[in-house]
């Protein structure tokens, strides 16, 4: 069950990554169903002690962009998906994974700033979000590896 569970989440991480890239927004379906599958493998492995750290990653995760969602810097999906992250992974975990996708999305945000000075200057173009799935999912995957591998 265990490694089935690991293998169903990152192919769920994975197809949130690429739906973000395509769509620009994380589809609740593989939030929750990553969330779910993260639960009864907890549950599954460790009862109660399992729920437990389920329920503080879950809090975790969600905890962690609730202040740049709500300064309007970060999609809905993108805490959901960092939650389901924090409900496999628990709460010291998901803290590895914020910081490193954090750096990975200001990698990714210097060259799209430098467009956006660039268009700005030209014509006042309108302005594009970073999918922040991509950084997010490979954060996830990077702090799944370092938790899983110990």
């Amino acid at each position: 069950m265990e490694s089935f569970a690991r293998l169903s989440f990152v192919a769920i991480i994975v197809a949130a990554a690429v739906y973000d890239l395509r769509e620009r927004r994380i589809p609740n379906f593989l939030t929750v169903a990553a969330t779910v599958l993260a639960l009864a493998a907890h549950c599954w492995a460790g009862g109660y002690d399992g729920l437990t750290i389920w329920f503080w990653g879950l809090l975790a995760g969600a905890g962690l962009l609730m202040i740049p969602f709500a300064m309007g810097g970060m999609g809905a999906g993108d805490v959901k998906l960092l939650a389901c992250a924090g409900s496999m992974l628990g709460a010291t975990q998901v803290f590895y994974v914020f910081v490193a996708s954090s750096l990975l999305g200001a990698l990714l945000a210097l060259p799209a700033l430098a467009a956006r000075m660039q268009k700005a200057r030209e014509a006042g173009a309108p302005a594009r979000h970073i999918p922040y799935g991509l950084p997010l999912a490979v954060g996830v995957l990077l702090g799944a590896a370092g938790a899983w591998l110990k």
